[in-house]
């Protein structure tokens, strides 16, 4: 057996300062600063839930989102769903949180309380950055930091037994593993280990959730939070701040990592703010290494390259081993040599890297780790330094476009770099530069990027965005994902949008951007026509969560609609500001009793001692929904505090308000009210006095016995009932006598109560009474007391049920065998099977149960009799109790009852069959699929789905054929159980089923199965008129995960049903190859396509593409790159076309393809979208002849080309004889024909509604663009 103790103390010892885990800084020789990071003890998570395209009609009061503290819900998920993933932000506090269970849970585990609990939970942090070998070696590892040193063999034994003591796995940075194997490796780790309780973290979900069912999201800071850090943290200053900050606050600071930074920076850059992320970073490293100089002994040339040397490690981590992959941890060896170049190239000797190296563990921002890995001390900050690298490299042109958009933009883990990097640009040509091609990479990532630039610059970059031709859909989401102020207005528009899913996605990415501007437009939505409008718009300014904003949500609770009133309600409370704490306050005396309601719940969530004044006066409302609301915000609360208040409560004159205070107390549940409880059951209403019983119940202290024994002869009846159920939760046996003499009471519920209560406690003292009570003239006392003995279940309360089943009452009969059943003993038996005798058809009943329950062999012949009981109840039973057995004894009567004339007979037989479920049993069932009863035949495929063999396959594959439906289902659910390829062409041929449940229950089996066998059928099942069949044949198409399904897929995003669209894209995002890329990336520039079901097939389009990136973690097909795209930009004109054609043959002949109008559009395609694309084209021929040069279409697509910048890179002119455009005077011609066409246009635009003419000044600035680009060529 494992000894625990020193790796326990180690932990405690270690981690007892977990919040230094908060701290970037540690340096070796240095006295740690007075001044260090407030704690953020109550960091909140929540549960991720899936969002649905179209979300169903909402309850009454809609389902809430789960909060827990970050401890708690890890705490209780991984008790109940044995496997959990932690999800946040960098710096949000996942690895903190995990610091803080493990020592919470070891320091639990001290010797003295060890013995205390039947399983003792052991924590183990698993650090994935220092992946090398296997899971197995990583726990090994931090054993062994820990004084506990094992074998392998051990290990594996230890975590298989799980047996006393049990581990509790804490996986920290799903994100951090090195590589795909290493992924999957974990990923086998946990299905071998699939018992043990195991916590994940991950930076990105989208990256691999391993399947984990439970997820939790760290929820930002609140405003609270972060101005009482701010204000802890910088005690002089953190005012001066706040309001510098403004509502910058959640942007920069919403993790406890970035506002410990921001703090910190403020505090020594002459009290001023950053304006952005990268700059925070870089004037906080800036700092540091200014005092580090100053006040440390190193050696004295590494100081003035800490910088550079830290840039040359993170981008070799960055760089990582291959395109796709990050590196958070490198070998000494490896650091040194990198290191080496470096120091060799500067015109210093090599043997410096290791001195140097030793300077910077010892005093900088990288620590060594466990197996000699050095690590920076946080992942953000080796994005930062290799955002500073890429600075280098950019601002010396060391990177071409293709360099910065093929081996750096394209792989998703440059992103975070690149976004830091540009907050560091001071150049707008290279901000818009990178956005630009961020854009031609990927729309998402580019509008990202585009919200990350310099202020200064985002009107530019976000221009970019905003003209970009896509559906309007889309581009509210890309306007949300820029998250810049500048978008600010054009979503404001959106929210007036005609379709409601533009407005609601509008008022989301509002909420995004959290800026006070939009505020004004987000009101108005709260008065949309359509309820998910004006749901997104009342989080959005939850979200926002400025003091402006909770003004307008405190008006909110006004509203007309109360899932508005409710959404405004919750917010506030989780928003938690002390400012809305004052206004809800007010609130409770607003004329509306909705209004008083909800502030009142908003009060409780907020949990604030400062409203429970204004609660306990709400408890005097005259509305009762104000008054329960104010109770139980007063039990959320629940302190001392509000205990007080309630105890006072329990004086007041309204009846309602002290029934209300009672109940509250109960459910805060501390002694400290048992006095005022005490006292509250001599009330002088009856309610009340029963509240206080049930309370006192709840609390479950001794103290209150008293009190409740004599509570058991109030005069109220409900009070007496309560106080023996109270005293049955107490269950001490002080209460036994005065429970035995409430056996006697008037009233039936307080005899039955007294006699669960007896059982409760489980003395052998009550038996006596309790077979006493058996006689009682109350057959109500008389089962209750036939309970308590067996709850009692000891043999000398066996022996007074087993006395009770000759009772003359029926009811004690039943009650007798049914005590009997649950206790289970064998003791029982012969008594038993004297009750299959019972001239009560339900003490036989009870009887067949109890013998099915205890399930001996030797019942076997009185229960065969029994199936011939004149009482079909009795026969059914006994057939259940036949199944239970299992024994094949009994399988000679049971194929015989088959036959039997009553049906539920004939059933419980087939069930009794299936449980006995052996090779002769199942024989039997297949001769029941051929019964005339239908039912039969029900059950027996029922039966052979549960037992799920493969003997049953050829009965099943014919019952798929059987005339009625319902066998038909169970059939296709029995082979999909079974998951055999021979049923593959049956349930081929079952999904064109009459039935919609067969077919679509034949598509769920196919996906099962699983294999490439049924991927034709599949195929055409897409294309059925059922929506359900297409919706699984989707489904399973992603499951077989085979390339060959990706065109059908493809267009079943066009399905008209969501659910449809939505299972094609998980089957899209499953398969996850770069062919579905390909093909995905194809479709999103299909005019055609994106515009479908108003947008909604683009959205979900996109989905699927995420999930590809996300999985080959780059986000355009790297066999395919945009610059191999060959576009031709030509007039038709007859010598022009000859060319064009003459140019693809010759392109063809050497493998590539020239994208030209003729061959890749339809006549539905808009051959404006097609020009524009040949203006971002990497490579555009120009066949230039004279009326090229005169033509509006031709002209466009060169202005096109111009207006993306590198004009003279990217096209390749072949100039026909008639374009005379060599000499200055030649291209005179030209601009005298296009300042003649402006003339005319100009002209003809005087005499029209000015309400209609954009297009008409959009030529005419088009005119201007050709003759300005005409002139200087």
């Amino acid at each position: 057996m494992i000894d625990w103790t020193p790796y326990l103390e180690s932990i405690s010892e270690k981690y007892a300062q977990w919040e230094t885990f908060y701290t970037l800084t540690d340096v070796e020789g240095k006295t740690r600063p007075a001044k260090t990071a407030p704690l953020l003890r109550d960091l909140w998570v929540q549960t991720i839930e899936k969002e649905r395209e179209n979300p169903p009609e909402r309850p009454e009061r809609p389902e809430k989102t789960e909060r827990f503290t970050v401890l708690d819900g890890l705490r209780k998920y991984a008790a109940n769903h044995v496997h959990v993933l932690l999800k946040g932000r960098p710096g949000s506090g996942k690895s903190t949180a995990l610091a803080r269970l493990l020592l919470e849970e070891a320091q639990s585990l001290r010797p003295n309380q060890q013995n205390q609990a039947k399983i003792i939970q052991i924590p183990i942090l698993i650090e994935l950055r220092l992946y090398e070998t296997s899971i197995l070696d990583l726990i090994l590892q931090f054993l062994k930091r820990h004084k506990l040193i094992i074998d392998s063999n051990t290990l594996e034994s230890w975590l298989l037994e799980n047996q006393n003591f049990r581990p509790l796995l804490l996986f920290d940075g799903i994100n951090e593993l090195p590589s795909d194997p290493a992924r999957q490796k974990l990923k086998n780790f946990r299905q071998q280990y699939a018992e043990i309780p195991m916590i994940f973290t991950t930076r990105d979900l989208g990256s691999d959730d391993l399947n984990i069912e439970k997820k939790l999201e760290m929820l930002p800071l609140s405003e609270p939070q972060m101005r009482d850090f701010v204000k802890a943290y910088l005690p002089e200053k953190g005012e001066e701040m706040l309001k510098q900050l403004g509502n910058r606050l959640k942007e920069l600071g919403e993790t406890p990592l970035l506002l410990w930074m921001l703090c910190s920076v403020f505090d020594d850059n002459e009290n001023k703010i950053p304006a952005n992320l990268g700059l925070v970073f870089q004037i906080f490293t800036g700092i540091y290494n200014k005092k580090l100089k100053a006040d440390v002994p190193t050696y004295q040339e590494s100081r003035d390259w800490w910088r550079e040397l830290l840039q040359v490690l993170a981008w070799k981590m960055t760089q990582g081993e291959s395109k796709t992959e990050i590196q958070v941890a490198i070998s000494r060896t490896e650091a040194e040599e990198e290191l080496s170049k470096f120091i060799k190239n500067k015109g210093f000797p090599e043997y410096y890297s290791k001195q140097w190296l030793e300077d910077l563990l010892k005093y900088h921002l990288i620590h060594l780790e466990g197996n000699e890995k050095i690590a920076f001390r946080h992942q953000l900050i080796q994005e930062y330094y290799t955002a500073e690298e890429l600075r280098d490299k950019l601002c010396l042109r060391h990177l071409s476009n293709e360099q910065l958009k093929w081996d750096y933009l394209n792989y998703l883990k440059w992103t975070e770099p690149m976004a830091l990097l540009l907050g560091l640009l001071d150049s707008e040509t290279q901000a818009k530069r990178v956005v630009k091609l961020g854009l031609e990479i990927d729309l998402k990532l580019g509008a990202r990027l585009a919200g990350e630039v310099n202020f200064k610059f985002q009107k530019q970059t976000v221009e970019l965005v905003l003209r970009l031709d896509v559906p309007k859909l889309f581009k509210v989401e890309l306007l949300g994902l820029t998250k810049s102020n500048e978008v600010v207005n054009e979503l404001l528009k959106a929210l007036e949008d005609s379709d409601k899913y533009v407005r609601r996605n509008a008022a989301e990415a509002l909420g995004k951007i959290g800026s006070e501007t939009a505020i004004a437009g987000l009101l108005k939505a709260l008065e949309d026509s359509n309820k998910d409008v004006r749901r997104k718009a009342v989080e959005a300014l939850a979200k926002i969560g400025s003091e402006t904003a909770i003004a307008e949500l405190l008006k909110a609770l006004e509203h007309s609609d109360k899932y508005v009133r409710w959404k405004a309600a919750e917010a506030l409370g989780n928003i938690g500001s002390e400012t809305a704490i004052a206004r809800l306050l007010k609130a409770l005396e607003h004329s509306d009793n909705y209004v008083r309601g909800d502030a009142a719940f908003a009060l409780g969530k907020i949990g604030s001692e400062t409203a429970i004044p204004g609660l306990l006066k709400a408890l005097e409302d005259s509305d009762e929904y104000v008054r329960w609301n104010a109770v139980k915000a007063l039990g959320n609360i629940g302190t001392e505090t509000a205990i007080a208040g309630l105890l006072k409560a329990l004086e007041h004159s309204d009846w309602y308000v002290r029934r209300k205070a009672a109940e509250a107390l109960g459910k805060i549940g501390s002694e400290i009210a048992i006095p005022g409880l005490l006292k509250a059951l001599e009330d002088s209403d009856g309610f009340v006095r029963r509240k206080a019983a049930e309370a006192l119940g709840k609390i479950g202290s001794e103290t209150a016995i008293a009190g409740l024994l004599k509570a058991l002869e109030d005069s109220n009846k409900d009070v007496r009932r309560k106080a023996a159920e109270a005293l049955g939760k107490i269950g001490s046996e002080t209460a036994i006598a005065g429970l035995l003499k409430a056996l006697e009471d008037s009233n039936k519920d307080v005899r039955r109560n007294a006699a669960e209560a007896l059982g409760k406690i489980g003395s052998e003292t009550a038996i006596p009474g309790l077979l006493k009570a058996l006689e009682h003239s109350d057959k109500y006392v008389r089962r209750k007391a036939v309970e308590a003995l067996a709850k009692i279940g000891t043999e000398t309360a066996i022996a007074g049920l087993l006395k009770a089943l000759e009772h003359s009452d029926w009811y004690v009969r039943r009650k007798a065998a049914e005590a009997l059943a649950k206790i289970g003993t064998e003791t029982a038996i012969p008594e038993l099977l004297k009750a299959l005798e019972d001239s009560d058809k339900d003490v036989r009943w009870d009887a067949a149960e109890a013998l099915a329950k205890i399930g001996t062999e030797t019942a076997i012949p009185e229960l065969l009799k029994a199936l011939e009981d004149s009482d079909e109840y009795v026969r059914r039973k006994a057939a259940e109790a036949l199944g239970n057995i299992g024994s094949e004894t009994a399988i000679a009567g049971l194929l015989k009852a088959l036959e039997h004339s009553n049906k539920d007979v004939r059933r419980k037989a087939v069930e009794a069959l299936a449980k006995i479920g052996t090779e002769t049993a199942i024989a039997g069932l297949l001769k029941a699929l051929e019964h005339s009863d239908k039912y039969v035949r029900r059950k027996a495929v029922e039966a052979l789905a549960k037992i799920g063999t493969e003997t049953a396959i050829a009965g099943l594959l014919k019952a798929l054929e059987d005339s009625d439906w319902y066998v038909r289902r169970k059939a296709a659910e029995a082979l999909a159980k079974i998951g055999t390829e021979t049923a593959i062409p049956e349930l081929l041929k079952a999904l064109e089923d009459s039935d919609w449940y067969v077919r679509r229950k034949a598509a769920e089996a196919l996906a099962k199965i699983g294999t490439e066998t049924a991927i034709p059928g599949l195929l055409k099942a897409l294309e059925h008129s059922n929506k359900d069949v297409r919706r699984k044949a989707a489904e399973a198409l992603g499951k077989i995960g085979s390339e060959t399904a990706i065109p059908e897929l493809l267009k079943a995003l066009e399905d008209s049903y969501f659910e449809v669209r939505g299972n094609a894209a998980f089957a899209l995002g499953k398969i996850g190859t770069e062919t579905a890329m390909t093909e995905l990336i194809k479709c999103l520039k299909n005019p055609a396509f994106v515009t479908l079901n108003n947008g909604k097939t683009l959205s979900i389009a996109r989905k699927a593409l995420d999930t590809i990136q996300n999985k080959l973690k780059y986000y355009h097909p790297l066999s395919q790159p945009m610059n191999q795209q060959v576009y031709i930009s030509y007039n038709w004109q007859e010598d022009s076309n000859e060319m064009a054609n003459q140019l693809v043959q010759a392109f063809a002949a050497k493998g590539i393809e020239i994208i030209r109008d003729k061959t890749h559009t339809t006549y539905k395609d808009s051959i404006k979208n097609f020009m524009r694309q040949i203006g971002q084209g990497k490579c555009v021929v120009a066949v230039i002849s004279d009326r090229y040069l005169k033509s509006e279409n031709c002209m466009f697509e060169l202005v096109e080309i111009a207006r993306n910048g590198d004009f003279y890179q990217r096209i390749f002119p072949i100039i026909l004889p008639d374009a005379r455009i060599h000499k200055d005077f030649e291209r005179i011609d030209y601009l005298k024909y296009w300042e003649d066409e402006k003339a005319k246009l100009q002209a003809k635009y005087k005499q029209i509604d000015l309400a209609k003419t954009n297009s008409i000044l959009a030529t005419l600035n088009l005119y201007d663009e050709i003759r300005a680009l005409l002139g200087s060529v």
